[in-house]
């Protein structure tokens, strides 16, 4: 047997919290019909509109599929030498920072050159 419906309620107290907006604030979207507060859609639109800018960010990030663990895989590192994998775990032999028994293809961590460029023959 399959279970009643809730049903779920809201005041202006909660759209005010929400968007930050006064109890008049909201009373005017209302009565300018930016809001509908009987009408689901209306509501989540508006919120999506006005709401406060942490509220409207986690609406993006859920539209989009985007949880913590995504955006912390994406933030850069900031040790030098441990990267992270594509599932996100701690990969701390990365192929930047091998050694090699060639010191010209193996990078220094400095950033300075190994060889010095050729010098080619200066025309008279």
């Amino acid at each position: 047997m399959a279970h009643s419906p809730e049903q779920f309620g809201f005041t202006y107290g909660d759209l005010q919290r929400i968007t930050g907006l006064t109890k008049s604030g909201v009373s005017q979207h209302v009565s300018r019909g930016n809001l509908v507060a009987t009408d689901l859609v209306s509501v989540c639109a508006f919120i999506a509109r006005y709401g406060k800018p942490e509220i409207r960010l986690e609406i993006m990030q859920r539209m989009m599929g985007i949880d913590r663990q995504v955006m912390e895989r994406g933030r850069p590192q900031s040790t030098i030498g441990i990267v992270r994998d594509h599932l996100g775990r701690v990969d701390l032999e990365s192929p930047k920072y091998e050694s090699s028994s060639n010191p010209v293809t193996a990078p220094k961590a400095s950033g300075k050159r190994t060889t010095k460029p050729s010098q080619g023959k200066r025309i008279k």
